[in-house]
């Protein structure tokens, strides 16, 4: 509970560094138990979220190489965003779901 009798729903967790971090999820009842724990699920999750999205950048920036700056990727290029996607892959696809 908040000191204006807010009622909220709060995710504590540890940085890389160990000190304790506070995150609000939402107000109850706007946001229902499930939805909070899910929300608490994706949190746990995110950095691997990072990972994918830097893929997927990558990819962007060869395509917009090609497409606007009209160079045509090298093989190195190529080769070095299929590993980039690959590397996405396995960090997002073989991660547990659980904190």
């Amino acid at each position: 509970m908040t000191a204006k009798d807010v009622r909220t729903w709060t995710v504590f967790y540890r940085d890389k560094n160990g000190r304790q971090k506070r995150l609000t999820l939402g107000r109850y009842p706007a946001v229902s138990l499930a939805d909070a724990r899910e929300l608490a699920r994706d949190v746990a999750f995110a950095g691997r979220a990072y990972a994918a999205y830097g893929g997927i950048y990558i990819v962007a920036s060869l395509t917009w190489l090609w497409a606007v700056e009209g160079q045509r990727p090298q093989v190195t290029d190529l080769v070095g965003a299929g590993i980039a996607i690959i590397g996405s892959l396995v960090i997002v696809g073989f991660a547990a779901r659980t904190p």
